[in-house]
């Protein structure tokens, strides 16, 4: 046998072994809830107690969370002594219980934990919906396209409402199918409980995005059907009531921030995320991105699934599908986390194409959309030592080894996809998913030093020998900040930075290189003297942008040094 041969006849052989495998998996229960147990936290551990309070929001709700355990007010989120009207007191919630049992002083981390299980238990209950729609083989595929997913595995590792919505979102409806394929009259009071609660906890965790999702779905299925006696299934005459006491808190703290206009002192850094804007269709242009592993498969199979979309798995995924991802289309600003709610549904469609074998690669439309395979893992391998040499001047040579192995991964399952091989190459692209994962999340985005400002900064602020300083910043305006100093930094102006110093010993002001001009001319207006405790250059991830910090403190001699 000659080597190509031998190697084709090695791949053949691991082709066999990853069908059987799913196969395997598939005809257990249990087997495949542990798998995608094991998938999910494969691809969201990794970095989670090693990245830095990066995202704006997830600073928010850890800083509110600590201030609730300390003070013991439920009903109070505040961030540097003022209310803040951001995230939903459900979230809030869970980051003060998870404080709250870790106990002490716990680190950005142990926030993360509520939305790293609930975005575990996102892709169980994507499993669980489709159960009761497609086969165990699809359903499985379902779960672990949702457990593989970059996005999913993005929010897992960052305390904000995002995955804690999906999982409500998929929750009820697994729920709501289940009780919309019931052939019979009888009242399903448990599934009933499943629905309404869920539709209240999505309303604590996140407003009106879970129940106007779920009441848009409704809306599809009740026009499929062209009657409405189904719906009293649902038992809306309590579930309703129950929903609005689920999400009372919720319905209150909202009444009372717009009551007090909660938030309007904050500094405008502090007043809200940068969201980026762009046209309707943007995640339709970035679907192949945000959706993978599963995207490929899903884009070959919507002919299939546009001649089956009578078939109830169909109709019902799509009935979810459309207003999640038109919703998410209309609103102006763009964040990959906001159509999240969609991708239960589409994996659902994938797994369900992938299963009965109409995924097909062939031809030179579907032959383009397959290159997706490959090239996606290729592009990531290219890219990544680009983007972090551009950002920190180092090549990430730890995380090459697995990203070169996710970039393999997907050639070969791009090989058996054109081979009509199609299940086999969904459960490889699951694992070429999980170990870039690994590569992305646990290797290079912890690694990522220029984008730690605040700890860089705190570390060169607490260099001081007399004790633990106090500081205010000018120009720089993050809550990571206000999270790692417990919410004393003070947000000041530039003239501001300058009085702030005046004041005492032992104080630090952080000044942002367009606030030096005022913040120097104000020191020599008040006669005093300046010493560069230090720079720190490096890229903000709160506004996008590149910044440059500079730590001043009182000269310890008349007439110190003011320049670097």
């Amino acid at each position: 046998m000659t080597p190509v041969a031998s190697e084709n006849a090695k791949i053949e052989g691991a082709r066999r072994t990853v069908e059987a495998v799913i196969a395997r998996l598939a005809a257990s229960h249990a087997a495949a809830a542990v798998a995608i147990i094991v998938v999910s936290l494969l691809s969201f551990l990794p970095g989670v107690t090693g990245l830095p309070p990066l995202d704006r929001e997830e600073a928010y709700v850890a800083e509110a969370a600590r201030q609730m355990v300390a003070t013991g007010d439920l009903m109070d989120t505040q961030i540097v002594g003022e209310p803040q009207p951001l995230a939903s007191i459900g979230t809030v919630w869970l980051a003060a219980g998870a404080g709250w049992l870790a106990g002490g002083d716990p680190p950005v981390w142990v926030y993360r934990i509520p939305p790293l299980v609930a975005a575990v238990a996102a892709a169980l209950l994507t499993w669980w919906l489709a159960l009761a729609l497609v086969g165990p083989r699809a359903a499985l595929l379902a779960g672990l396209f949702v457990a593989a997913n970059i996005v999913v595995a993005s929010e897992a590792r960052i305390a904000r409402p995002d995955a804690t919505l999906l999982a409500t979102i998929v929750l009820a409806e697994g729920a709501l199918a289940r009780l919309w394929l019931a052939a019979d009259e009888k009242r399903h009071g448990g599934l009933c409980l499943l629905f309404w609660a869920a539709a209240g906890l999505g309303i604590l965790l996140k407003g009106a995005v879970a129940p106007v999702i779920i009441a848009a779905t409704l809306f599809l299925l009740a026009l499929s059907h062209r009657r409405l006696g189904w719906m009293q299934r649902l038992q809306p005459l309590w579930g309703v009531p129950l929903m609005l006491v689920i999400a009372a808190p919720e319905i209150v703290s909202v009444l009372a921030a717009a009551g007090s206009n909660a938030g309007s002192d904050l500094p405008p850094g502090l007043a809200g995320a940068i969201n980026p804007l762009a046209p309707p269709g943007t995640y339709m242009i970035l679907f192949p991105a945000l959706f993978w592993p599963g995207a490929t498969f899903f884009l070959l199979a919507i002919p299939w699934l546009f001649d089956e979309r009578r078939r109830p798995a169909v109709l019902f995924a799509a009935a979810c599908v459309l207003p999640a991802w038109l919703g998410a289309e209309l609103i102006a600003y763009k964040l990959p986390q906001l159509v999240l709610p969609a991708f239960p549904a589409i994996a659902l469609l994938a797994g369900l194409a992938v299963d009965a074998g109409r995924i097909p690669a062939k031809g030179r439309v579907r032959g383009f959309i397959s290159l997706w395979l490959p090239l996606f893992g290729i592009a990531v391998f290219v890219s990544a030592p680009v983007i972090v040499y551009g950002i920190d001047g180092v090549v990430p040579y730890a995380a090459m080894v697995p990203l070169g192995i996710a970039a393999a991964l997907g050639i070969v399952a791009w090989r058996w996809l054109r081979a009509e091989h199609a299940v086999a190459a969904a459960g490889l692209t699951v694992i070429s998913a999980t170990v870039m994962n690994f590569g992305v999340f646990g290797l290079i985005l912890p690694g990522l030093e220029h984008t730690r400002l605040s700890d860089r900064v705190l570390d060169l602020g607490n260099s001081l020998t007399c004790g633990a300083p106090r500081y205010a910043s000018a120009g720089y305006v993050e809550p990571s900040l206000a999270f790692l100093t417990k919410s004393t930094v003070r947000f000041v102006t530039a003239t501001g930075a300058a009085d702030f110093l005046n004041q005492g010993p032992c104080r630090v002001a952080i000044v942002e290189n367009r606030q030096l001009s005022s913040f120097r001319q104000r020191a020599d207006d008040l006669g005093i003297a300046l010493d560069v405790l230090g720079r720190v250059p490096g890229f903000n991830p709160g506004n996008g942008r590149w910044v440059n910090l500079r730590l001043f403190t009182l000269a310890k001699r008349q007439g110190g040094n003011d320049t670097e």
